[in-house]
């Protein structure tokens, strides 16, 4: 069952209580979470989560600026992954004996 990126991105606002349309801008960013790899997609909704409660708090801080720059390596290289079909020697399943 794929995740739909939109009600994902509902339910973290209605959680936090932010207007969805003040933060629409980090819903891109919660569509390329659930792209990529599993690791990488906790790793991004977390941030996004912690970023909307901050929001919440009236932090002016927590923008998505802020998180794309504390993300970039992490999502490029997921992307670049995606992108390139290419699988780290560190991250190969043990069924690819090659």
């Amino acid at each position: 069952s794929a995740m739909n990126p939109q009600r994902l991105f509902q339910r973290l606002c209605d959680r936090h209580g932010v207007d969805p349309d003040e933060v629409a801008d980090f819903c891109p960013l919660v569509e390329r979470a659930i792209a990529s790899p599993t690791d990488v997609r906790s790793r991004i909704l977390t941030m996004i989560d912690d970023s909307l409660a901050r929001r919440a708090g009236g932090d002016p801080e927590a923008t998505l600026d802020a998180l794309e720059s504390d993300l970039d390596d992490e999502v490029l290289r997921a992307v670049a992954t995606r992108l390139h079909d290419w699988t780290p020697p560190w991250r190969r399943t043990r069924d690819t004996d090659a």
